[in-house]
């Protein structure tokens, strides 16, 4: 040890070799892209329900004002989410191409 309280000989790091098939879904995973694209799929139908539950309150098929606020709100908060991943992958990108190699 040296005086600092670390070993003297610190070995190197190792890092795994890139591999190509990283990009691939775990076994019986999901990639990512897949899982994004379902996220969006998700906030549409989402959004749809909502839709559907305000018809049904106008047209008089229900009386269920509950369940309409209900699906709007989880319509609002599944559209905020994909917005704000959407947001937060482009900083990323942004962030990245503004890196020196």
């Amino acid at each position: 040890m040296n005086p600092i309280g670390f070993p003297s000989q610190v070995s190197p790091v190792s890092f795994p070799e890139l591999n190509p098939s990283v990009s691939k879904p775990a076994e019986g995973g999901e990639s990512f892209g897949e899982m994004l694209g379902n996220v969006a799929k998700e906030a549409d139908m989402n959004q749809a329900k909502a839709d559907e539950a305000v018809k049904k309150f106008v047209t008089g098929e229900t009386s269920d004002i509950h369940t309409v606020m209900l699906a709007m709100e989880q319509a609002r908060l599944s559209l905020i989410m994909v917005t704000d991943v959407r947001n937060k992958m482009v900083d990323a990108y942004q962030e990245l191409s503004r890196m020196s190699v």
